[in-house]
């Protein structure tokens, strides 16, 4: 019976997930409305546990303490969605991984890189332990599923092969949507190309998996940055300066408090609740990798040239960008407080 339970929740996950893709909508939900200058943050994908630092830092008053009042948003389109809206100045701030940064920079969009919240790169392609894909040339004529072509997961996937010196052309990628953990449970590939909330979900699932990381390639290139436009960063420094203290502050408390970080969470996403001890694994999970206390020092620490140009080099050579540009331009260290 409690398989038949998981199964059940498991399953509404992925509905969530597939309306979000199928609606392609920002949407707007719980935000208290306190007074201050109207500031609008969009996430990558549907609200998740992991964009807590916001959360928190909306619910806490941290942002109303700096006089700005934050509506979050999201869209399902990932982090070129969130730039996109950045450049049509839609929004004034966004969560966004560092490839579509270098990725929007070719393409001659202004978004600039602020803060580096998630300095890890969290990516990974998980296999069932009886599968024996223990490294990158095990994947070799197998089959990997991926959400689609042309995002960040499929990215990692061929920079993981590259790096390691396997043809990526010789791996057959299947787009399967919403379905990165189901058809990987069904034996329908053999492989499946995760984040770390997918590799919990999959432990919940008492599913025995190996895993190879994307960060033991290369860590920079999937680390996720608050981001801003160039004109805002330009125009209104103090504003994205109350913006990032504000958001460390967020962060700062949902490491060290995670029980009241799955509850203000639950405030943003109502059908979270069901899962409340799923989505306090998940949190506690990326506290674990990312946020501990030995590590929040390493959150915010200056960008360098040579993170993005070793970034830059890997897209150019995947082919994911046609033309190499000023890093300078990519980042700022302005608004890191020292």
């Amino acid at each position: 019976m409690a398989k038949k339970n998981k199964t059940l929740v498991y399953g509404s996950i992925g509905l969530v997930v597939l309306i979000a893709i199928i609606v392609g909508a920002a949407v707007v939900l719980y935000t208290p409305t306190p007074e201050g200058e109207k500031v609008t943050v969009m996430m990558g994908f549907i609200p998740l546990i992991q964009y807590a630092p916001f959360y928190v830092a909306v619910d806490q008053g941290y942002y109303a303490d700096e006089g700005l009042n934050v509506s979050i948003t999201y869209t399902s389109e990932g982090s070129m969605g969130v730039i996109k809206q950045l450049a049509a100045n839609n929004v004034q701030f966004g969560y966004a991984g560092a490839d579509s940064v270098i990725i929007s920079r070719s393409k001659d969009i202004p978004v600039v890189s602020i803060y580096n919240l998630e300095p890890k790169n969290l990516f990974e392609i998980a296999s069932k332990k009886e599968k024996n894909i223990t490294n990158p040339e095990n994947l070799v004529r197998k089959k990997v599923a991926i959400a689609g072509f042309g995002g960040s997961v499929y990215a990692m996937d061929r920079m993981i092969l590259q790096e390691a010196g396997v043809d990526y052309n010789n791996v057959e990628f299947v787009a399967v949507g919403a379905g990165l953990i189901s058809s990987l449970v069904a034996d329908k590939v053999d492989a499946t190309s995760v984040h770390l909330a997918q590799k919990v979900i999959l432990d919940n699932m008492d599913v025995d998996t190996n895993i190879l990381w994307a960060k033991d390639y290369s860590n920079f290139i999937g680390s996720y940055h608050v981001v801003t436009s160039e004109q805002i960063s330009g125009d209104n420094p103090e504003l994205v300066k109350k913006f990032v203290k504000a958001t460390k502050r967020g962060l700062e408390y949902a490491a060290t408090h995670p029980n009241e970080t799955a509850d203000i969470y639950i405030k943003f996403n109502p059908d979270a609740a069901k899962d409340r001890n799923l989505q306090l694994a998940i949190w506690n999970a990326f506290v674990e990798e990312v946020w501990s206390p030995e590590q929040l020092d390493k959150v915010g620490q200056p960008f360098t040239d040579t993170q993005w140009e070793e970034a830059q080099d890997i897209l150019y050579e995947l082919g994911m960008i046609d033309k190499k540009t000023d890093v300078s331009k990519f980042y700022t260290n302005e608004f890191i407080s020292k």
